[in-house]
């Protein structure tokens, strides 16, 4: 009994005990329940850091490519001095690069604009050109552009003088404005203009090949267009100063002889036909008028070097000029090899040359061959020309560095000083195998390589200075920043001859020693070339005031 009162009274004291436990425990939970739902915890969200978009920007000469990973030169400025006569084309390069890729980028002219000073703007598109891009078409546009990360975005930006316009100094201000309209570019122009006009037209000969089956395949147009985009092509090639091969008309159609007439067109060929009678037909036609006769000439054959192409050039020729004498006859050559005892290269294509073509490099003392000693090919070319023929010259896939040619990988003044130095070896004409040779290449806009396992694999762009515009939604053809150097060196010809008349032979013949001494050592930097360019056409100015 003791025992079993014992039992009850410790389980009286234990139970009371766990269940007060238990209570406290659940009492525990509970209360961490009630904190959570009534102090619930809040996570702080992370900032959100928009990024700081960086540009570089800065202005080049007209006749400067802005590679597409140029780094902003140290010497980079937003301000730039032009200079130029009534009746020319200059322009400038703005580059522009942002860190991050956007879109929505406007080029605005903020003042300066005047009615007799036309502006046009152009955003250029890089080629691949081994391991680098570099600019070459133009494509004319409204201002507004889309930049890649980290890529140079190259606008060239021109301006076009009229003979009646006011001669002055005139200063202009463009800017870049962002999607948002805010400015993040400005860039100050000195224009300068000279108080005397350039001649309407061109004085330099030009014969620039066309390829009518390649602008229809790359165009991708039917046959039935095929004349309405050589027209635009022509007449594109006509705006730079470049006369084609061929006029889009056959000769004896009535729609030439506009063409034929037009003071822009300084050349064209006369198809040889192997036909007398289409022969005499042409001839007869043109010698109705004189202007056309002039500019009228045979190309029966290409780069002759052996004694067998001499020998089908006597039987071409000979025949040529038996039925139409007054038809001159151009044949490019680059050798000089032996005939006879007596006789070089030089000596028989006299006997039917009356347009003398030879490569740029011939002008290289004792580059040219000279088998009998016949003396410095130079002087042989003026004693052509003092007989009454025409000295043309040529370039093509070569020569290459140190001479200066039309690749799209080559520095642009390159292609300025080669007209400077066609002038100064006396040279009247240019002559260019081709302005768009697309045979090897699908694509001219992302593919140069025009001659790459046929001639060259490291020239980039021969015989082709044009692009087809199908790829920039523009019916016809895109031209090129090489054009546009074609050009200001075409411009350029037409201040020397203006200096030479007006100052004198031996003057302007110093002047242009400082920017070529000979056809493989001239002026690398621009500062120097401009420096010498503004100092004649001051002086030109001064000529024709004191007149």
């Amino acid at each position: 009994m003791k025992k079993l009162l014992v039992i009850i009274l410790i389980l009286s004291m234990v139970i009371p005990l766990l269940f007060s436990c238990a209570d406290k425990e659940k009492g525990s939970k509970d209360d961490i329940s009630d904190t959570e739902n009534s102090t619930p915890v809040v996570s702080t969200p992370e900032p959100v850091v928009t990024p700081t978009v960086t540009y570089e920007t800065w202005v080049e000469e007209g006749y400067e490519k802005i590679v597409l990973d140029k780094k902003m030169p140290s010497d980079a400025s937003t301000s730039i001095s032009i200079q130029m006569a009534k009746n020319e084309k200059e322009g400038f390069h703005i580059a522009f690069k942002a860190s991050e890729t956007a879109e929505g980028f406007k080029v605005n002219l903020v003042s300066g604009g005047r009615d007799d000073i036309s502006i046009e703007m152009f955003k250029e598109h890089h080629i691949k050109t081994g391991r680098k891009y570099y600019p070459d078409p133009i494509v004319p546009f409204d201002g507004t552009f889309a930049v890649n990360a980290k890529e140079n975005a190259a606008i060239l930006i021109r301006f076009n003088t009229e003979s009646e316009t006011d001669a002055g100094t005139y200063n202009y201000k463009f800017n870049i404005t962002d999607a948002s309209g805010n400015v993040v570019g400005e860039y100050n122009v000195e224009l300068t203009v000279w108080d005397f006009a350039l001649p309407e037209n061109f004085s330099t000969d030009t014969a620039v090949g066309f390829y009518t089956d390649l602008m229809i395949d790359k165009e991708k147009i039917p046959g039935r267009l095929e004349k309405k985009y050589h027209v635009y092509y022509y007449e594109m090639l006509l705006d730079y100063g470049l006369s084609s091969y061929d006029l889009p008309y056959d000769i004896l159609n009535e729609k030439a002889d506009a063409y034929m007439s037009d003071p822009r067109v300084t050349s064209f060929r006369v198809p040889v036909t192997g036909d007398d009678a289409k022969q005499l037909a042409y001839y007869e036609k043109l010698k109705s008028n004189p202007e056309w006769l002039e500019k009228a000439y045979y190309y029966p054959a290409d780069e002759p070097g052996t004694l067998e192409s001499l020998d089908n050039i006597e039987k071409i020729c000979g025949r040529l000029k038996e039925l139409t004498p007054e038809i001159r006859i151009v044949i490019p050559f680059f050798q000089n090899i032996t005939v006879d005892n007596d006789t070089d290269e030089i000596d028989f294509l006299d006997d039917y040359l009356g347009i003398w073509c030879p490569k740029s490099a011939c002008w290289k003392e004792k580059w040219l061959a000279d088998p009998h000693n016949k003396g410095y090919f130079g002087d042989r070319m003026d004693e052509q020309k003092a007989e009454g023929d025409k000295i043309w010259w040529y370039v093509c896939w070569e020569p290459g560095p140190p001479f200066n040619n039309l690749y799209v990988d080559e520095v642009g003044l390159d292609h300025v000083k080669l007209f400077w130095q066609q002038y100064q070896v006396g040279s009247e004409g240019f002559l260019y195998w081709g302005a768009n040779y697309w045979k090897y290449i699908d694509d001219p806009w992302t593919d140069m390589a025009t001659i790459q396992g046929w001639l060259s694999n490291d020239v980039f762009g021969d015989g082709s200075l044009i692009y087809p515009g199908k790829n920039a939604d523009i019916e016809g053809p895109v031209a090129s920043l090489r054009m546009e150097c074609i050009r200001n060196g075409l411009e350029d010809v037409e201040l020397l001859k203006l200096a030479e008349e007006l100052l004198g032979k031996e003057w302007i013949d110093e002047q242009v020693l400082k920017v070529s001494t000979n056809i493989t050592r001239h002026e690398k930097d621009n500062d120097k070339f401009n420096a010498v360019r503004k100092a004649i056409g001051e002086a030109v100015e001064a000529a024709v005031k004191a007149k």
